[in-house]
């Protein structure tokens, strides 16, 4: 189905997923590469469940040099099967986020940003800004464009990582299960860096008003751990007791050895449904085997009251061992070896 066709029937969307997309040296097709695993796993079968309720918003916040973007574009526009999943926004479409120091050109270093990494996190906030937007205007007009939608969850990704096979579903359990185990999550995370970060709708703007704030201090991709993880006062605040949550195994490829936010190269980081423990990611973030060896989510501490509480308790009464109860092995789905046989 081509862009045309699409309606406000699917307006409605599950998941909207924003992609800060730069140009890099030699030419990378890093972006097409991305795009094209999303697109794999996607189904252009109007009956299926999901169909047309996941977007992917693509910005080019490089500008018009950005060679790469305009050929995905063409590739995933109107005459795509599946373009109805796609949303390409170019730079003067995103809203301007002003550079409190626009005189300041400072390097910076891995834990302080410079003024390039400073200009990342604010092309980060416009994206996410001009997507709620989007969601903003759907929801308060009776117009059934399809540049306007609602959606339920946002999650974070940069364009050089590849979905790994089966990803959409394991997104959707991993996100059923964190909501049985932890209802009003603050944030899940099923990857590394700035990527495979899961967020609430009505967190979204919020999120980025503490980045633009701190913009600063630290680099995105340690803000959004110091933000769900609480680590400040006005994080906990906020967050109000809410959990972040991890799951454990990775989702998403890496193929870019030239990183958006760091000028060195990368390091080798875990493949497709490798565990996601730490140092990896940080302690507060990533998934532990000691307290979970037998689940996927972390915590997996059941808050009493919880549905996937309620349901263990007649299968777990009997059993000897209150920490072994907790973590529901018979609730645990294996996930990789699931994807053997995709």
């Amino acid at each position: 189905m081509s862009s045309s066709s699409s309606s406000s029937a699917y307006n409605d969307k599950w998941l909207v997923i924003g992609i800060n997309t730069v140009g890099r040296e030699g030419g990378h097709d890093y972006l097409l590469r991305t795009l094209s695993a999303i697109s794999y796993e996607l189904s252009d079968d109007v009956s299926d469940s999901m169909y047309g309720r996941i977007l992917i918003v693509v910005a080019n916040v490089h500008g018009k040099y950005h060679g790469m973007f305009y050929k995905a574009k063409k590739k995933f526009g109107s005459n795509n099967s599946k373009s109805i999943y796609f949303k390409f926004m170019d730079t003067d479409e995103l809203p301007v986020v002003t550079d409190p120091n626009p005189r300041q050109k400072d390097k910076g270093n891995a834990n302080v940003p410079g003024h390039r990494v400073r200009k990342q996190t604010r092309d980060i906030v416009a994206v996410m800004r001009a997507i709620t937007s989007s969601s903003s205007s759907s929801s308060s007009s009776s117009s059934s464009s399809s540049d306007n939608f609602t959606f339920k969850y946002y999650l974070f990704l940069e364009d050089d990582m590849l979905l790994c096979p089966s990803g959409f579903l394991a997104m959707q359990y991993m996100l059923k299960k964190a909501s049985n185990y932890h209802p009003d999550w603050l944030a899940l995370k099923t990857s590394y860096g700035m990527n495979g970060i899961f967020l609430h709708f009505k967190d979204v703007d919020i999120f980025a008003n503490y980045l633009e704030k701190h913009q600063k201090r630290r680099p995105p991709d340690h803000l959004v751990v110091e933000w769900y993880a609480r680590e400040t006062k006005e994080a906990q605040s906020y967050a109000n007791g809410r959990q972040n949550v991890a799951f454990k195994y990775n989702i998403f490829d890496h193929v870019g050895h030239s990183s958006s936010l760091r000028s060195q190269k990368q390091a080798p980081f875990p493949r497709c449904y490798e565990k996601l423990l730490e140092p990896t990611n940080f302690k507060v973030e990533a998934f532990s085997l000691r307290d979970c060896p037998y689940d996927d989510i972390w915590p997996c501490d059941i808050p009493s009251g919880s549905s996937s509480s309620s349901s263990s308790s007649s299968s777990s009464s009997s059993s000897s061992s209150s920490s072994s109860s907790s973590r529901l092995e018979h609730h645990i789905l294996k996930w990789p070896s699931l994807m053997n046989h995709h």
